[in-house]
């Protein structure tokens, strides 16, 4: 409003037109461009005093000193079960008048109630005038450097909004309130055990200086990241803590998110009695709770109970209720993961991850991004793929969820290999991590790749309430006996529950029924792209090439007992680098102008070798063909699977790397190790066409890397024994100097 309209004679004319016109407030204020609510407050104030009341200014309330104000946000600080009414009777007995309303309005700025809905553990707050002019000229003081007056002004402000100027200020100039905001932005964007370190030495300084209702906030982060972390065992002590603070708080929410915590810990350790009765308590809070938060824990929490159906159910109607781009993203992720993908729909759950590719480049869901890739992969029969996605998977996770990614990708590449008809490889990958698993106690994980094993050990009856272990242990009995029907339950309880996706990727570790039911010419059950798998069809040729060294080549696990010339091996071996998968496929163009640069009849010369190379490896004719289908010619798999020693190379140092990041230096080495055992001579050696060249340099220059940062491993470690027997085998079998750096520097 202008000052003209604000003058006591406007007012007066309003008034008096008001009153003569007989008409609504509206039509009045319309024709005068003012508010109707403006105009009634002014005819009510004549009508009171005349043309007095007009000119009388709004009288302020007394603004209540800064001192009171600490004082009674402290009272709910210090204790949390605090209700208005009762803080008011604390007051007065302390000699101080304050209305309810004014102690409401006051722990509301400070955070400490009406928080929100959607983000009940935020410690911040919506943005404020107060708290964005502090902002301003605390960001001037940042620009001039001066950090102490920034972080006086930031701790002064009562509640405030997500900003990057908190990482911008030294953590130890913040307050411990303004640290447990910064925390709180901080979640995932720092390693796991750092944050957990940093959250629980804030919750002692919070509860030391009186702020427990903040304190109880800090102990949920700390529970979120140990539930990252998979330590079932350290987050049972912050329950203890927990428990007393939360005795007699009324928080819904509080309460919910306790017992969806305690049911995923208990399940974890194997006590389900205890994880399903917290799960109902949870329930019963969740219907009075129906915002997409909730919805989306407690599908968390169902995940973790097998119950996959009820999760997949939940996170749609989660979905329903948000209208942000990256809610939108997570839950739809979220919702593939347990919908699409455990009950085996892979088309379209390929078509949900497009939609939420965004999420592949952001830490903290790149890992179960591609892990989930790799699972939708496998269900479509593309196993080289599921592979790549696994390793990729093992190589972005953060160090906090590496322990659970180890566990989810080992069962992922042991099912890769099974499917390749590679047992022995997949028993060597589940045995390994199942020492790892039992050494960090995670007992149900352990108890998987026990089942997985074909081990004998009996899951008791009250872990069958967890569906994905009772799907186990049915395929396990019916692998035992052989008998159909067992295998018809095991399929009808994957279909009931929705974890067909699981069915499908468990499947090959008990091929005993799906080949005796193949043999009988029934049916089923399994897509066809699974049934392509050499576990499960045994004409399919599945190639193992060995050439980091002596060319070696095996075919379906029985060793191929023939001469290759130096330009068949470089061709084979180019072959199951490149198009190592049904499906995958090499431009002729690229393999002409490799091998046979100078010739004047390339495509003849190919065809010729690709006819030798089918004889002597006895390779299905209709295999490898030249296809124009889609455009320019192609040397086109179609049917026939490769893989390569360094392939396992590159799988073994990946584990290593990922086992050292999780603190596992014993495990770590042993991968290192076998992974430099691979290496037996000199790759590609008397090859000379260029692609080979340029490969060679490649793995030679891969191996000087992993060797130089193995050799500070060892020096760290006090194993320089180790790097020493392997740089001497691998100087001897390479015949070439591996440049190493001296001990005791430790710059990589």
């Amino acid at each position: 409003m202008n000052k003209e309209k604000r003058s006591k004679e406007f007012k007066l004319k309003a008034v008096k037109k008001y009153l003569r016109a007989g008409k609504s407030l509206r039509d009045v204020a319309r024709k005068l461009s003012i508010s109707y609510t403006t105009l009634g407050l002014w005819v009510r104030k004549y009508r009171e005093s005349g043309e007095i009341g007009l000119n009388q200014k709004r009288v302020r309330k007394k603004k209540i000193p800064r001192e009171l104000e600490h004082q009674i946000m402290m009272l709910k600080e210090q204790i949390p079960s605090l209700g208005v009414n009762k803080a008011k009777q604390v007051l007065a007995k302390r000699g101080i008048y304050v209305s309810q309303g004014s102690i409401w309005h006051i722990w509301k700025r400070y955070g400490l109630a009406k928080r929100s809905i959607d983000d009940p553990l935020s410690p911040l707050c919506q943005t404020t005038p107060e708290a964005e002019n502090a902002l301003t000229i605390a960001k001037d003081h940042i620009s001039k450097d001066d950090m102490k007056s920034a972080a006086n002004i930031v701790n002064r402000i009562p509640c405030i909004p997500a900003d990057p100027i908190l990482e911008k200020i030294p953590y130890n100039l913040l307050s411990p309130k303004r640290k447990l905001d910064r925390l709180h932005m901080e979640f995932s964007r720092i390693p796991f055990p750092a944050y957990r370190r940093k959250i629980h030495r804030l919750t002692r300084v919070l509860e030391r200086k009186g702020y427990f209702f903040s304190s109880i906030l800090a102990d949920f982060f700390e529970l979120n990241a140990l539930d990252w972390m998979e330590k079932p065992e350290q987050k049972m002590e912050v329950f203890k803590r927990l428990a007393r603070k939360l005795r007699y708080v009324k928080s819904r929410s509080l309460h919910c998110l306790f017992y969806g915590h305690q049911a995923i810990t208990y399940c974890d350790l194997l006590q389900i009695k205890k994880a399903l009765s917290a799960m109902r308590k949870c329930r019963k809070l969740l219907y009075l709770l129906p915002s997409s938060y909730y919805l989306e824990s407690f599908a968390s929490l169902s995940t973790a109970l097998g119950n996959y159906k009820e999760a997949s159910s939940l996170m749609q109607k989660a979905l329903h209720k948000v209208s942000d781009e990256e809610s939108i993203r997570r839950l739809t992720f979220k919702s593939t993961a347990t919908g699409s993908v455990m009950n085996g729909e892979y088309r379209t759950a390929h078509k949900m991850l497009t939609k939420v590719k965004a999420l592949k480049e952001i830490t903290g869901y790149s890992a179960s991004y591609n892990l989930i890739q790799g699972h939708v992969a496998f269900g479509q029969g593309h196993l080289a793929q599921a592979s790549a996605c696994y390793l990729e998977s093992l190589q972005k996770c953060t160090q906090g969820e590496l322990l659970n990614r180890l566990f989810a990708t080992s069962k992922g590449l042991a099912a890769v290999a099974m499917a390749l008809n590679r047992k022995k490889e997949a028993h060597m990958y589940l045995r390994k991590y199942l020492r790892l698993m039992k050494k960090h106690k995670a007992s149900r994980d352990a108890l998987v790749l026990e089942q997985l094993l074909g081990s004998d050990a009996h899951i008791p009856e009250e872990l069958l309430n967890i569906q994905t272990l009772r799907l186990l242990n049915s395929l396990a009995q019916a692998e035992r006996t052989t008998k159909i029907s067992t295998y018809r339950e095991s399929l009808e309880l994957a279909r009931r529950n929705r974890i067909l996706g699981y069915f499908h990727r468990s499947i090959v570790f008990f091929p005993s029924v799906i080949l005796r039911l193949l043999e009988m010419g029934r049916p089923t059950g399994l897509p066809q792209a699974l049934l392509k798998f050499p576990i499960f069809n045994q004409r399919m040729p599945a190639y193992h090439v060995r050439f980091l060294g002596k060319v070696d080549i095996t075919r379906n696990q029985q060793r191929v007992r023939t001469r290759l010339s130096p330009k068949e091996q470089a061709f084979l071996i180019h072959l199951s680098l490149r198009a190592d998968a049904p499906g995958t496929f090499i431009p002729l163009q690229e393999l002409c102008r490799n091998f046979w640069p100078q010739s004047a009849n390339p495509l003849d010369r190919l065809m010729h070798l690709l006819s030798v190379l089918k004889n002597k490896l006895t390779i299905p004719r209709h295999s490898l063909s030249v296809s124009s289908r889609y455009g320019e010619p192609r040397l086109l798999n179609r049917g026939v699977y490769f893989t390569t020693d360094y392939d396992e190379f590159r799988l073994l140092v990946t584990q290593a790397k990922s086992l050292e990041r999780v603190g596992e230096w014993i495990f770590a080495r042993r991968d290192y190790v076998s992974a430099f055992k691979l290496l037996r001579g000199e790759p590609f050696r008397k090859m000379y066409d260029s692609w080979a060249e340029t490969a060679r340099s490649s793995i030679l220059n891969g191996v000087q890397t992993e060797i130089r940062h193995f050799t500070h491993l060892c020096s760290e470690h006090g194993a320089e024994r180790d790097a020493h027997k392997v740089i001497e085998r691998i100087r001897t079998n390479l015949h070439c100097e591996i440049e190493t750096i001296p001990s005791g520097d430790n710059d990589t």
